[in-house]
């Protein structure tokens, strides 16, 4: 049996999160829940997870900033995150990247299907 992993979701939209959680639980995946950039690096002192899927449009703390702060720390930088958003400009696409993003998507170009084969892709 493969190990299980951990996805660490950073989105404030409830519905997007239970889906995601729904479909990676199904997996057999840990799915931790952060409904924003604070939340997350809150949750990221107890659980090191092995991907990170990351909304931008955040209340209190954007998506650019959080990845910036855990790119910034020894610890925390070389964990995979993911983007998921729905600010689509090549630019806003340019800056993940810069922050050290591994990929970048946009919710209404992609499916939660997408996303989890994605996922699943990302382990293999």
């Amino acid at each position: 049996m493969a190990e299980k992993k951990t996805i660490l979701v950073v989105e404030d939209e409830e519905s997007i999160a239970k889906s995601y959680l729904k479909h990676f639980h199904d997996l057999g995946w840990e799915v931790v829940i952060a409904i924003d950039g604070e939340d997350a690096l809150e949750k990221l002192k107890n659980v090191t997870p092995d991907l990170i899927l990351l909304d931008l449009i955040l209340p209190k703390m954007h998506g650019f900033e959080f990845l910036s702060q855990i790119k910034q720390d020894e610890k925390l930088k070389n964990l995979p995150v993911i983007i998921l958003s729905n600010l689509s400009s090549s630019r806003n696409k340019d800056k993940a990247v810069a922050l050290g993003a591994e990929k970048y998507f946009v919710k209404t170009e992609v499916t939660i299907g997408d996303i989890v084969e994605m996922v699943q892709e990302h382990f293999r």
